[in-house]
């Protein structure tokens, strides 16, 4: 159980060393996505208090078991995939690193690193940034594509896309590839959605949507500019974080603002079970029942930029950013 000094360091950590602040969280997908505050200013007591009215009557979450794991390097990490609960991936800078859900983590160092990790299961892996990297069967990760980007999205053996920072977008199989679509006005930056839906995320302001059939058209996100990470549920809700929040969309090209906070990764196991990450140790999780609720671990994590989450089968999640940092929710 932490202690009240603890709880406060947290609320530090959220409010930027402010006496006061609230996060502008928002509440079920709805026509309007209306944002509503959660309420962190400190009692007397010095500890502080979240107003439950504004979450929908829902009850307030107690602290769960998030677990600070050890991956052997300081170096910032920015990408996090589970294959399964016994082969985890984590890669940055430094290379790729594996767990076998043990804690203990294997590294391999690639040449100025990587920025997003995937694959379709655990023999058959992809790095990509500095080039493309592959794994197979539990292998060491050789070089198989110069091409040098940001996102990644693996849908299968035969059916990989890539993010190039210069506006551009491969589709391929890990061997050949293909130029989807190209414009240097965009910086794009990274991919996510479905088969048949495919979101990638610019630093305009603007979000490229396809239906697979190779077309991408803009759609502006209002008020926001550089957009990060973007997921999407099996009934079509999608998500988009950026530094302004996080934005929601059905599909039909319009986003609202549904959370008020700077944020970096995102992923869900359905609509209803969904996490966010992002600067200063926010993490944030969804569900009809409760809202949106911080995720607060009984250890300190300020000064820890979170870039990514994800999530196991078996409902474990993991989330990575600075400092090497890997966060695990068994």
């Amino acid at each position: 159980m932490r202690t009240p000094s603890m709880k406060w360091l947290l609320t530090l950590s959220l409010c930027g060393l402010a006496t006061s602040c609230s996060l502008l969280l928002g509440g079920e997908p709805t026509g309007t996505d209306a944002a509503i505050a959660i309420d962190l200013q400190p009692e007397p007591s010095d500890l502080p208090t979240i107003d439950a009215s504004a979450m929908v009557d829902a009850p307030i979450a107690a602290p769960r078991h998030w677990q600070s794991e050890d991956t052997g390097q300081k170096s910032d990490l920015t990408s996090v995939w589970c294959a399964d609960p016994n082969n985890v991936f984590v890669g940055g800078p430094s290379g790729v690193a594996y767990s076998t859900g043990d804690r203990k983590w294997q590294w391999q160092t690639l040449p100025r690193g990587t920025k997003s990790i995937a694959g379709n299961e655990a023999g058959d892996v992809y790095a990509f940034g500095d080039g493309l990297y592959h794994s197979v069967a539990g292998g060491n990760f050789s070089k198989v594509s110069a091409s040098i980007g940001f996102g990644m999205m693996v849908l299968s053996p035969q059916l990989i896309y890539l993010v190039i920072g210069n506006g551009t977008i491969l589709r391929g199989d890990g061997a050949t590839w293909q130029t989807e679509f190209q414009n240097s006005s965009y910086f794009t930056r990274n991919i996510g959605g479905a088969s048949g839906d495919l979101f990638v995320s610019t630093t305009n302001g603007i979000v490229l949507h396809s239906n697979g059939d190779g077309n991408w058209q803009p759609e502006v996100v209002p008020g926001a500019t550089s957009l990060r990470a973007v997921w999407e549920s099996a009934t079509g809700d999608v998500y988009l974080t950026a530094y302004e929040g996080l934005f929601h969309s059905t599909g039909d090209g319009k986003w609202n603002n549904v959370v008020s906070a700077r944020l970096n990764g995102i992923w869900g196991a359905s609509a209803d079970d969904i996490y966010a990450v992002g600067n200063n140790g926010l993490m944030l999780h969804y569900t009809r029942a409760r809202n949106w609720q911080p995720e607060i671990p009984d250890f300190n994590v300020e000064g820890i930029d979170l870039a990514a989450v994800t999530g196991c089968s078996d409902g474990q999640i993991y989330a990575a950013g600075s400092y090497g940092t890997v966060l695990h929710l068994k």
